[in-house]
């Protein structure tokens, strides 16, 4: 069947690990040798589910063909592997590089997940006031982004090292890393102004004017950006036009957002930074950095909201900033019930978005420890159910 509860379950069960690793080191965050248990487990879950995982996803069954189809590096016909323009060059060297390890895809995946946690793990050691609650907030927001959004993350970790440059004032190790990046995903060129402002707190009454302007610019619905991109496209002309009105006018690109509990939560997060905005900035240094991000996050999905493929490939991006400022959030409370409370919204929150997103027939969980179907038969599923789940 196209939908069933029961293909979240095992997204269920990670994220209720993390959701008691989360308890454990809240309740028991000095001891350092529990905390050293709780990386250990975070990272051994993270590797499991997503490096082992069979074929899963709507991507998979593209980049499956994509290595298949690649020459690994050093052997005779390497250099046809540029010839493809689909993909950037930085992914395809990587991947040529993976595969001259081997040709299995399983393996490129697994190797693809252990790049990622190791850079995770090293990222939220230095900025996250909890570590496994920032692997709760990443699936929360990001459920299938180690899934299908291979390029993607890749141009993110590389991000994610470029980071510590932004205190640093380190401008050439930064954009280093950032063109690197740029060479796996060009999305990431949105990332690379950070440098020059990210590091600088904006005053709390411009983070409440930036607020509530955006805010009234979703709710009037008034739709003044299409015309303007759609002027520009036709001045570029040639396939800028045809391919802009395609986006705009498509239902699942063009579609404008009402109130969602999506918007309810970016609101609630919205207020709650703007509260705590003087704490957040004493509690850590580089929490400007993040608090910077949400504001991006904030303007770019609810000013673009009547396209939603700006408003969701671009806010991925600075949805990164979440995964540092709800777990200080949550230590700013001082009273334990504001805790409790704050906990268990993010729980349901989490359970509630990560069952909209999997409980389809494509995103039905395997790992490749275990019985699984072959990638034949997973693509199969997906030309099958793909109409009804994608038109849902």
């Amino acid at each position: 069947m196209a939908f069933s509860i029961w293909y979240s379950v095992p997204y269920w069960a990670i994220l209720a690990l993390y959701m008691v690793l989360t308890i454990i080191e809240w309740c028991n965050g000095g001891d350092k040798r529990i905390l050293q248990f709780i990386r250990i487990i975070s990272t051994v879950a993270f590797l499991a589910f997503f490096g082992l995982r069979a074929y899963v996803g709507y991507d998979c069954h593209v980049y499956y063909a994509l290595y298949g189809e690649l020459v690994p590096l050093f052997q005779e016909g390497y250099t046809a592997n540029w010839s493809n323009p689909w993909y950037e060059p930085g992914f395809i060297c990587y991947a040529s590089v993976v595969k001259w390890i081997s040709s299995d895809y399983s393996v490129f995946i697994f190797i693809s997940a252990t790049i990622d946690i190791i850079i995770l793990n090293s990222f939220f050691k230095r900025y996250s006031t909890n570590y496994a609650f920032s692997f709760l907030v990443l699936l929360t927001m990001h459920p299938v982004m180690e899934i299908e959004l291979m390029r993607n993350v890749k141009s993110l970790m590389l991000f994610l090292l470029a980071v510590p440059y932004i205190a640093q004032r380190r401008f050439w190790p930064f954009a280093l890393l950032m063109a690197l990046a740029f060479t796996f995903h060009t999305s990431t060129i949105f990332l690379f102004p950070l440098f020059f402002f990210a590091h600088k707190p904006i005053s709390k009454k411009v983070f409440i004017i930036l607020f509530i302007l955006c805010n009234a610019l979703y709710l009037s619905q008034i739709d003044f950006l299409k015309p303007a991109i759609q002027s520009a496209a036709n001045l570029l002309g040639g396939k800028y036009a045809p391919m802009t009105e395609l986006y705009l006018e498509s239902d699942l690109y063009g579609a404008s957002r009402g109130i969602s509990i999506g918007y309810i939560e970016r609101f609630a997060t919205s207020l709650l930074i703007i509260a705590y905005y003087n704490k957040l900035l004493a509690q850590k240094q580089s929490n400007v950095i993040f608090i910077n991000m949400f504001g991006i996050f904030l303007v770019v999905v609810l000013v673009f909201n009547g396209i939603s493929i700006i408003a969701e490939r671009v806010g991925l991006l600075f949805l990164v900033s979440y995964w540092i400022l709800w777990p200080a959030l949550f230590c700013c409370f001082q009273r334990m019930s504001n805790r409790i409370l704050f906990f268990s919204c993010i729980c349901l929150y989490a359970l509630l978005r990560i069952t909209s997103i999997t409980s389809n027939a494509i995103y039905k969980y395997e790992n490749i420890v275990f019985q699984h179907d072959s990638q034949p038969e997973r693509e199969l599923i997906k030309e099958r159910y793909a109409g009804d789940i994608v038109g849902n």
